[in-house]
């Protein structure tokens, strides 16, 4: 089986083991998937890394700067140094970015002054990685922060004169579609056809957001998005069943199902592989494998209605959930009628995931 996406790619983020251990879904290992992502704080020790991994010349891998590791894990790297490796190993590459999502000191947002400073060291970095491109073949995105109105227009204005390849927005609280339905609303509403090129959003997305990022991605060159969805199941040890409606069964080691012999309820190739929920947990990154092909498999159905129609693709969304369906509303309407009139419509739900203390209306 080979998953093929015409709106939305997913990014599922590369384990290296997975390769060792022969679960590697790039290398068509149960199945076929040419999609994947590396942070450079987790890859960057070997210069080598998509060779090692053995991962497809005609795959795209994206690969994310670590900019968020300098700050929660004290990580320190030059610029350049990063920007060679992404060169060397990816098709697409984020720039490096002093995220304004954690306070090390209280946590949660930064104020605004540290808000500004932060986007200040961004702008130099950024500009650092314009200046010292050597690999045309890289498509290099520069990323744009921003809690709420004002916070993500500054970001945006003040990266205007660095010349990339496309955009990555970062969206600061993940549950909430409607942070990145302003985000994507304002990129359509300021973009020039031209400007509309390759998109990343940095999510770990629930699914209610999939409509939202299948809709936009029909306005962009290329879009791709990361998720920890399927390993959050691997973390708490959860057999994802479905993801829409969700249901999964538990499979702790001190579960029953987890020694049992009774046969997987899902016909998917790993499932045929394991045959038993034994088998599939003695396996361990079996479960892995499992839930993130559940999870192609709604990104699979979010993509094909997205071609079938709006009204197709708002229906799917309702089954997801009512706040799924209203900000794909939001997002198809800012489209037709504007952004300036899809934020005053919807301003009380574009505010609800803004940093306290709200910033103010920007129009």
């Amino acid at each position: 089986m080979e998953f093929e996406f015409k709106h939305l790619h997913y990014t599922p983020v590369i384990l290296p083991e997975l390769e060792r251990a022969g679960f590697s879904w790039w290398n068509k290992h149960f199945f076929h998937y040419k999609y994947g992502l590396i942070s450079a704080y987790y890859g960057i020790y070997d210069f080598n890394f998509r060779e090692k991994i053995k991962f497809p010349k005609d795959g795209i891998l994206v690969a994310d700067s670590g900019g968020l590791q300098s700050l929660t894990q004290n990580w320190q790297e030059e610029v350049i140094k990063i920007l060679r490796w992404q060169e060397r190993n990816a098709d697409i590459a984020l720039t490096f970015d002093i995220t304004p999502k954690v306070n090390l000191i209280g946590g949660g947002v930064c104020n605004w002054d540290e808000f500004k400073r932060r986007c200040e060291l961004s702008y130099r970095c950024y500009k650092i990685m314009e200046r010292n491109r050597e690999n045309d073949g890289l498509k290099l995105l520069k990323v744009l922060h921003g809690s709420d109105a004002k916070r993500f227009t500054y970001w945006f204005k003040r990266m205007e004169d660095v010349k990339m390849d496309g955009v990555c927005i970062s969206p600061t609280i993940s549950k909430d579609p409607f942070q990145v339905v302003f985000q994507l609303a304002y990129l359509l509403d300021r973009l020039e056809d031209e400007e509309r090129t390759y998109l990343h959003i940095l999510v770990g997305s629930p699914r209610e957001m999939l409509p939202v990022i299948a809709y936009a991605g029909k306005f962009f060159k290329l879009t791709t998005f990361d998720s920890s969805t399927p390993y959050v199941g691997q973390k708490f040890r959860e057999y994802i069943v479905s993801f829409n409606p969700r249901i999964k069964l538990n499979v702790k080691r001190d579960s029953k199902l987890s020694t049992s012999d009774a046969e997987l309820p899902c016909n998917c190739p790993v499932c045929r592989k394991f045959r038993t929920f034994k088998n599939l947990t003695i396996s361990y990154y079996g479960l892995t494998l499992h839930n993130l092909y559940k999870y192609l498999e709604l990104v699979y159905l979010i993509d094909k209605a997205t071609d079938i129609g709006e009204d197709f693709l708002l229906k799917l969304a309702e089954q997801i959930s009512d706040q799924s369906r209203k900000a794909l509303e939001a997002l198809i309407y800012s489209v037709e009628e504007g952004f300036e009139k899809c934020y005053k419509k919807y301003y009380t739900e574009f505010m609800r995931y803004a940093s306290i203390p709200r910033q103010g209306k920007l129009l």
